[in-house]
């Protein structure tokens, strides 16, 4: 795996320590979350190095509580108009297994796998424009 450190959020923040690996999840992993059988599918870096199987994202983990507790926090959150990926606990309950954690897939906006971001932007808002006229 490869480790790197994300921007802090505000001045003042600490880095977040990001896990991407290009090695498959282990047998043993994709069975505790129930999907033994399923081909992983690599996503990249704007998955954070995370690999789709079926309707699920499994993702290695830097710092086990910070995932745990952000778990328990995607489990409860509701709110509307958001879409979030929420976690998959194991079969035995757990949010974490040997390192990996497993979200629900949420499909990305247009914006991302985009050659030019600037360009995706711009679109959107001519075309809200349109709308609101």
């Amino acid at each position: 795996p490869t480790w790197s450190c994300t921007e802090p959020v505000s001045r003042g923040s600490p880095l977040r320590l990001t896990c991407v690996s290009d090695d498959l999840p282990p047998d043993h992993v994709m069975a505790a979350f129930g999907l033994a059988g399923l081909s992983p599918v690599p996503l990249g870096s704007s998955w954070e190095g995370g690999w789709r199987c079926g309707e699920v994202v499994l993702s290695m983990v830097a710092d086990h509580a910070r995932a745990a507790w952000s778990a328990k926090v995607r489990e409860t959150l509701f709110a509307d108009g958001i879409r979030l990926a929420r976690p998959v606990r194991s079969t035995d309950g757990r949010y974490v297994v040997a390192g990996w954690r497993a979200d629900t897939f949420v499909a990305g906006s247009a914006i991302f796998n985009a050659p030019n971001y600037q360009e995706v932007i711009e679109k959107m808002r001519s075309e809200l424009a349109l709308a609101r006229s």
